[in-house]
């Protein structure tokens, strides 16, 4: 529980932090340490700092390592009858639960450090790296109940004007984002996706007014202006 020790925890993983050392940890590890990812900062917040783009590059492995899983159990499930069905959807919800995890750990890390820390070195692969989750997105979101953890970490984004220009470069984030807006949608969806526009519109809040009000009795009033 020490922060000395969290830091030789953090330590070792910069140096060993790779798909192939991901691939070697069982699932249930993957979960247990972005739980730990999410105490840590809770905990010692900006005592950590000086480690946040050592915990971004794991979460950006964790998140490719989960892509190509998804991607390699797609291909079995095309080429093989052979699958044993509950053992495939036990694994393939595991890995989605780490998908979300990740998502939910960088949303996290950046509004926690935004203000101090840039995260723009990381916009080329992070990008790159969520292309799958962010063409499905707008279909997630018709069926979800509540926001995707994608759309959440875009909303993160969006709320702050020095993550802004993440969005900028690649116009496919912004895309995503405004087609989950969708008379289908629930209104903790729609209203997740209407704060991430609103966000934009005021920079992420750099020129809100205090009193603002994102609640959905308020989408009309966004609509007309």
């Amino acid at each position: 529980g020490s922060k000395s020790h969290v830091e030789e925890m953090i330590s070792h993983v910069f140096n060993t932090c790779s798909i192939q050392e991901v691939s070697s940890l069982k699932v249930q590890r993957q979960q247990g340490f972005l739980n730990l990812m999410s105490d840590v900062v809770k905990k010692f917040g900006f005592h950590v700092i000086e480690f946040v783009p050592v915990l971004m590059k794991l979460l950006l492995v964790m998140l490719e390592h989960t892509e190509l899983q998804r991607k390699s159990a797609s291909s079995l499930d095309e080429s093989s009858t052979d699958l044993n069905e509950k053992d495939y959807e036990v694994g393939h919800s595991r890995v989605g639960k780490v998908r979300i995890m990740c998502f939910l750990r960088m949303a996290e890390l950046m509004k926690q450090y935004a203000g101090a820390y840039s995260f723009l070195d990381f916009r080329e692969k992070m990008t790159k790296i969520i292309q799958p989750a962010l063409q499905k997105l707008p279909e997630s979101a018709v069926i979800a109940e509540n926001p995707p953890s994608l759309l959440l970490l875009l909303e993160t984004i969006s709320s702050h004007d020095k993550l802004i220009p993440l969005l900028k470069h690649d116009k496919s984030l912004i895309e995503a984002a405004f087609k989950c807006i969708s008379g289908s949608t629930t209104n903790r969806v729609m209203d997740s996706a209407l704060k991430f526009v609103h966000n934009l519109l005021t920079e992420g809040g750099l020129y809100d007014t205090e009193d603002y009000n994102y609640s959905m009795s308020n989408t009309e009033r966004i609509g007309s202006n």
